[in-house]
């Protein structure tokens, strides 16, 4: 039996998160999932099989997407676990630390921006209780959030 659930940001991520979600769906057989344009984008954390897109090869385990103009369709490939984070329309340039005009209608894969961090982050979701995740992505969107507020570079994409 799937399982959608939203969940609110705490009130210090108010500005940049619009909420985090989470999908279950431990048989993964589902119909293909349509996704409309909503403005927003979204970090991503595949905790099971990941999704692929119109029939191209699966998303990677943790992506980054950036806001749609199109509907996107995507298809199981196995039993499903996602985490999310649904930023504010512009609230994402806090994570994603640049012009968001780079991302629209890309999936981002967040291991070659941001490299070991970014792993090292889903494993430690992947562990963890599912009950835990969700503090657990609120900690981590704010601390990128202040991280972006420091003076430095945005991450290096290759």
């Amino acid at each position: 039996m799937s399982a959608y659930t939203e969940h609110n940001p705490t009130s210090a991520l108010g500005d940049i998160v619009r909420c985090l979600w989470t999908f279950d769906d431990p048989v993964g057989d589902l119909e293909p999932q349509r996704i409309a344009p909503d403005g927003c984008p979204e970090l991503i954390v595949h905790l099971g099989s990941p999704y692929a897109e119109d029939g191209c090869a699966p998303q990677p385990l943790m992506l980054f997407a950036g806001q749609l103009t199109r509907p996107l369709t995507l298809f199981s490939t196995g039993p499903v676990s996602v985490l999310g984070v649904r930023f504010q329309p512009d609230g994402a340039r806090a994570f994603w630390g640049g012009s968001l005009a780079e991302t629209t209608d890309k999936r981002v894969d967040l291991s070659v921006v941001h490299g070991a961090m970014a792993l090292e982050f889903r494993a430690a979701l992947a562990c963890a209780d599912p009950s835990h995740r969700i503090a657990m992505a609120d900690r981590m969107s704010r601390r990128a959030a202040v991280a972006s507020m420091q003076p430095c570079a945005p991450p290096s994409r290759r």
